[in-house]
């Protein structure tokens, strides 16, 4: 890993979870941007437009990401490429609203199975490969909310909670093999999952806007390429939103 530029991903192979639309796509351009191939994971294929547009520098790979033995699939087909699975970005996650005394037991465990547990799987299931080719760097997803608590987002909260504690536990063990793990918190994002949330909730924001998509890609790849010197860290594109409560106007 050391002789690779900090700037250049050609030659490298990565997976991108829930990579078919919203976050994951942006990050799966932004990679490939750099010269990476990349793996779209996820349940369903979209409407092929990165196919069109990236060529052969990404392939669809249908995946459960609660599923082990899909994601031992996955990485078998990605590294089909010649070259080993040294990036990852855990993206994939579900959102299902509901006010605490009505949050089921099944949605409870749906959503901390998809967000947290997927995470986990995918981590471990890279690791063997990273660790044979001497290093590599993963991207977990979780949310401003596991800073800022929002109504109704109980499981959703408790699971971003969990994806800091999984990379921070997962830097701390593998940063000897050469393998970084960080987190990325995306604040209100313009993506398929936010359709439904009002644009007024961006009021009082310091930077007063949604995100853009190709936002959060910038950082993710900048935290693979470029901080080759950080692990364990998490860092926030939310507009500004955790930074305090504003002024009524």
């Amino acid at each position: 890993m050391s002789t690779m530029s900090t700037t250049d991903l050609s030659g490298r192979t990565a997976i991108v979870t829930g990579g078919s639309s919203g976050l994951g796509a942006a990050h799966t351009r932004a990679l490939v941007a750099r010269g990476a191939r990349v793996l779209n994971a996820d349940l369903t294929p979209g409407d092929g437009t990165l196919e069109r547009d990236l060529g052969d520098r990404v392939q669809y790979f249908k995946l459960d990401v609660t599923d082990e033995h899909g994601w031992e699939q996955a990485v078998a087909a990605a590294a089909g490429w010649g070259d080993p699975v040294d990036i990852l970005v855990n993206n994939a996650g579900i959102s299902e609203a509901a006010p605490l005394e009505d949050l089921t037991p099944a949605s409870w465990r749906r959503t901390l199975d998809v967000n947290l547990t997927g995470h986990f799987l995918g981590l471990k299931a890279v690791l063997p490969g990273m660790k044979a080719a001497g290093g590599g760097a993963i991207v977990n997803t979780s949310s401003m909310v596991a800073t800022l608590a929002v109504t109704d987002l109980t499981a959703y909260g408790v699971s971003k909670h969990g994806v800091v504690g999984l990379t921070r536990a997962a830097a701390l063990e593998l940063g000897r093999y050469g393998i970084r793990v960080n987190v990325i918190h995306p604040g209100l994002i313009d993506t398929p999952m936010n359709a439904a949330v009002p644009k007024q909730a961006t009021d009082g924001i310091p930077i007063s806007r949604f995100g853009r998509p190709e936002e959060i890609a910038a950082l993710a790849v900048f935290l693979i390429a470029d901080a080759t010197y950080t692990t364990g860290s998490a860092f926030a594109a939310d507009g500004g939103i955790v930074v305090g409560i504003p002024r009524a106007s």
